[in-house]
C-alpha cells in the first residue's frame, strides 16, 4: 500500500504561522524535524504543540494529544488560525480535540489515537485494514466515518471517495469539512466552476472561513475571472489580514487587470509580512517589466533568486527580461541556470535556443531546439525553429524537411507553412512556395506575413494581379508593411502602368520618412524594393522606367 503520508499535506499542520503567513506545502516529506524550527518560538502555545508532538513520536499519544488541542486552542483564540486551514488541517485538528473531549467511545478513541499516531510516525500497513473494520463494525459513528473519508482522501479521487463522502453525509449533513473536501478535490482536478459552486456553500455555512474564499478567488482567477478573484481575496484579507499569500494572490489578480501599481502595493504586503516568501520578490518583478521598468524587474528578480536559488522560474523570467532586452548573451546565461535545475523543461532550451538565434549563434540555437524535440518528439514549435535555423543556414533542403515535419505533427500551426513557403521560394519552386502560404492563409486569413508573402510568391510567377490583390490584403491588417506596399508598385510597373508606380513609390517613401526611425512596427522597406528594382535593370527589363524611379524617387 501507498506510504500514507508521502503525499501529505498536513507536515505543516502545527507549523503554519497565520500571522506570518506561512503557505502550506504539500511537498514537505512526513518528518518531526521538517516543521521543529517554528518551535523555537517562545509562545506558550508553541511550546505546549511542540511538547505535544514529541511525546507522540515517543510513542505517549494520549498525553501528546492533551499538549497538542491545549496549545492548539490557545493558537486559534490569539491568532484565528482556523480560518486558514484546508480541510485536511482543519479535520485533523478537529480529531485532536475530539480526542482530548472525553466525549468519544472507547473505540472511537483507539482509532483516533491510532490515526494521530500515523501523522509524525511511519504509519504500520494494517492501519488501512483496520479503519475499514473498524468503519464496518460501527457504521452509525460519525467519528469513525470521518476518519475514513480522512485517510482515504489521500490515496483515493472520483467515485471512491464520493461514496465514503456521501455515507459520512448521511450521517451528519451539515458536516462542513465534507463539503470542503469536495471542493478542494474539484479545484485540484481543474473542474472550477464546480468548485466554486461547493465552496460557495461553505461560505454560506461558515462566512469567516479565510481557505474558503481565498480558493474560490484561485478557481475565478482560472477561468479569467480577475474581478471575482480580487473580491473574494480582499475578503479574505479582512478576515486574516496577515496571511501572506492572500496578497500575492490579490496581486496576480490586479496583474492580469493590468493594475500594475495596485499589483506592486500588493507583493509589496506580501514581502513585508514575510520577507522569506520568494514569490512576491518574482511577481512584482513582472509588474515592473509591464510598466517598463526592466531595471527595477531585474533588481526583483535578482531577490526572488537571492530568496531561493533553486527555483528555476527565476531565471527563466530573468532570461526572458533581457531577451526583449536584446541582451541575447545575459539572457544565455540565466536561461543557462535554469536548464541545470530543470534539464528536461522543453521550454527553457527553447528560449536559450531563441537568444542564441537572434545572437547569430545557428548551431548553438539548433543543439538546443533538437533537444528540446528529443525530450518531446511532438514539439511542433521547436520543429518549426529547427527549420528556421536551417534555413538561415542556406541549407534549403533540410528547411524544408524539418518544416514538413512541423506541419505534420500539427497541421494547423501556419507559422511553419511560412517559413516551408519561404524555403521553397529560395529552391524555385514557387508553385509548393504558393501552395504553403495558401494554407497559412486558410489557417488565418487575416495573417498579415502569409498574405505579403503568398502576394510576392505571385509576382515571381508573373501573376501581378494576384500580388496586388493579396499584398493590400496584408495591408488591411499591417498598415505598417511596407514591403508589401512595395511589391505592390513593384506590380504596377510590372503590369506596364508606369505613372500608377511611380505615384504609389512616391507616396509610400513619403509615408515611410514620416515614421519614426527604428519604430519596431515597419516591416519591409526601401533598401528591399531598391534591391528588386535593381534585379530588373540585371534583367534588362523596363530599364528607362526603373532608372528613373531609382534616381528621381529613392535618391532624392
Amino acid at each position: 500500500m501507498k506510504h500514507f503520508l508521502s503525499v501529505s499535506l498536513l507536515v505543516l499542520v502545527f507549523s503554519i504561522d497565520p500571522v506570518q503567513g506561512i503557505a502550506l506545502d504539500d511537498t514537505v516529506k512526513n518528518r518531526y524535524t521538517d516543521f521543529s524550527i517554528y518551535y523555537n518560538r517562545s509562545d506558550d502555545y508553541a511550546s505546549s504543540v511542540s511538547g505535544g508532538l514529541r511525546m507522540v513520536v515517543n510513542d505517549s499519544v494520549r498525553e501528546g494529544i492533551r499538549f497538542l488541542a491545549d496549545g492548539l486552542n490557545r493558537m486559534n483564540i490569539k491568532e484565528k488560525t482556523d480560518r486558514i486551514y484546508n480541510y485536511h488541517i482543519a479535520e485533523l485538528v478537529s480529531f485532536i480535540k475530539l480526542l482530548n473531549s472525553n466525549t468519544l467511545t472507547p473505540e472511537e478513541q483507539e482509532l483516533g489515537e491510532m490515526l494521530v499516531s500515523a501523522m509524525f510516525k511511519d504509519p504500520e500497513h494494517s492501519l488501512a485494514k483496520k479503519i475499514e473494520r473498524y468503519s464496518g463494525k460501527y457504521p452509525g459513528s460519525v467519528f469513525i466515518t470521518r476518519v475514513n473519508v480522512f485517510y482515504s482522501s489521500f490515496f483515493m479521487t472520483g467515485a471512491g471517495l464520493d461514496e465514503r463522502l456521501n455515507k459520512l453525509l448521511a450521517l451528519d449533513s451539515l458536516h462542513i469539512g465534507a463539503y470542503t473536501l469536495k471542493a478542494e478535490a474539484l479545484f485540484r482536478d481543474q473542474q472550477y466552476r464546480e468548485s466554486i459552486r461547493y465552496f460557495t456553500r461553505v461560505i454560506a455555512w461558515n462566512p469567516e472561513y479565510t481557505h474558503a474564499f481565498n480558493t474560490r478567488g484561485l478557481c475565478h482567477a482560472a477561468l479569467g475571472e480577475q474581478e471575482d478573484a480580487v473580491h473574494d481575496y480582499s475578503t479574505a484579507i479582512g478576515l486574516s489580514p496577515g496571511y501572506v499569500q492572500l496578497y500575492n494572490n490579490r496581486g496576480n489578480a490586479l496583474q492580469e487587470l493590468n493594475q500594475y501599481e495596485a499589483s506592486i502595493s500588493d507583493y509589496r504586503k506580501a514581502i513585508g509580512i514575510n520577507p522569506a516568501f520568494e514569490w512576491p520578490y518574482n511577481n512584482i518583478a513582472v509588474s515592473f517589466e509591464n510598466l517598463n521598468e526592466p531595471d527595477s524587474a531585474i533588481y526583483y528578480y535578482n531577490m526572488a533568486i537571492f530568496k531561493n536559488s533553486m527555483n528555476a522560474t527565476f531565471y527563466d523570467n530573468k532570461g526572458n527580461l533581457y531577451y526583449e532586452l536584446d541582451e541575447y548573451e545575459k539572457a544565455i546565461g540565466d536561461y543557462s541556470k535554469a536548464i541545470i535545475l530543470e534539464p528536461d523543461n522543453i521550454y527553457y532550451y527553447t528560449h536559450r535556443a531563441n537568444a542564441y538565434y537572434f545572437n547569430d549563434e545557428l548551431d548553438a540555437a539548433l543543439h538546443d531546439y533538437e533537444k528540446a524535440v528529443e525530450i518531446a518528439p511532438d514539439f511542433t514549435y521547436a520543429l518549426a525553429c529547427i527549420g528556421d535555423c536551417y534555413y538561415r543556414k542556406g541549407d534549403y533542403q533540410q528547411a524544408v524537411i524539418q518544416c514538413n515535419k512541423a506541419v505534420e505533427n500539427d497541421p494547423d500551426y501556419k507559422y511553419a507553412y511560412i517559413r516551408l513557403g519561404l524555403s521553397y521560394g529560395q529552391l524555385g519552386d514557387h508553385d509548393s512556395e504558393i501552395e504553403s502560404f495558401r494554407k497559412a492563409v486558410a489557417i488565418d486569413s487575416t495573417y498579415e506575413g502569409a498574405l505579403g508573402n503568398l502576394g510576392w510568391a505571385y509576382y515571381c510567377v508573373g501573376d501581378y494581379d494576384s500580388c496586388i490583390y493579396y499584398s493590400r490584403k496584408a495591408l488591411q491588417y499591417d498598415d505598417k508593411a511596407f514591403y508589401a506596399m512595395f511589391n505592390i508598385a513593384l506590380s504596377e510597373l510590372r503590369r506596364g502602368n508606369f505613372e500608377e508606380a511611380r505615384v504609389l513609390y512616391r507616396n509610400y517613401l513619403d509615408l515611410y520618412n514620416t515614421m519614426e526611425s527604428g519604430d519596431p512596427g515597419l516591416t519591409g522597406g526601401p533598401d528591399g524594393a531598391i534591391q528588386d528594382l535593381k534585379d530588373l535593370l540585371n534583367s534588362d527589363i523596363l530599364v528607362n522606367e526603373v532608372d528613373y524611379i531609382l534616381n528621381e524617387l529613392f535618391v532624392r
